[in-house]
Order: C-alpha cells, then sequence, then structure tokens
C-alpha cells in the first residue's frame, strides 16, 4: 500500500523531467497556435507506463529510437491550458417537458 504512492511520486517525478526536456519545443508549437498548450499528464502518465520498462530493461542501441517516439507523442497530446477551470458549475434547472426519457432497448411483447 505505501510502495504505491512512492511509485506514483516517481512516475510524476520522471514525467516532470520528460516535460521539461521539451520545453523548448512546446514554446514553438504554441507560437503557432492561438492558444497556449500544455502536456496531457493523465495521457502521458499512460504512455510512460508503457515506455518506462522498455527504457529501464530495453537494449540500449533502441533507447535514443524510444524517447524520440515518446517526445513525438507528447507533443500530439497537447491539451489548451484553461484558464479559470475551478469555477462553479452553474446548474440548468430542468423542467416537466425537458425531463430524461429513456427509451428501452427492445421491443414490447403485445
Amino acid at each position: 500500500m505505501f510502495g504505491d504512492i512512492y511509485a506514483h511520486f516517481i512516475n510524476y517525478n520522471i514525467q516532470t523531467a520528460l516535460f521539461t526536456a521539451k520545453e523548448r519545443e512546446v514554446k514553438k508549437v504554441n507560437k503557432q497556435r492561438q492558444h497556449d498548450y500544455k502536456p496531457n499528464r493523465n495521457v502521458t502518465a499512460g504512455l510512460l507506463k508503457r515506455f518506462l520498462v522498455k527504457f529501464m530493461l530495453g537494449p540500449e542501441k533502441e533507447l535514443k529510437h524510444w524517447i524520440k517516439d515518446f517526445y513525438r507523442q507528447i507533443i500530439q497530446t497537447m491539451e489548451p491550458i484553461r484558464p479559470e477551470k475551478n469555477k462553479e458549475r452553474r446548474r440548468r434547472i430542468m423542467r416537466g417537458t425537458e425531463r430524461h426519457i429513456y427509451e428501452s432497448n427492445y421491443r414490447h411483447a403485445f
């Protein structure tokens, strides 16, 4: 149980180190776009889980190729930076005519 949190810390630190290595390229991509973008941490965490075993246990000859492929996928999965994303959600009031009507997924017998 306690080893789990350390694994998350290690994964997060490796992820951050890999992001900072590509910071210059992210800035170059942001100059071409209307909004600022950043790497998606959830997607890259999933990618890193796959690549980390290759990085640690794979042959040294292919290491450069795998890192280049990982960086390419980081740049592809960037998301826009959303200012004020923690705003309170405004709930809509549903009226009687707007209630959800669920249709059954089968035909009636009679």
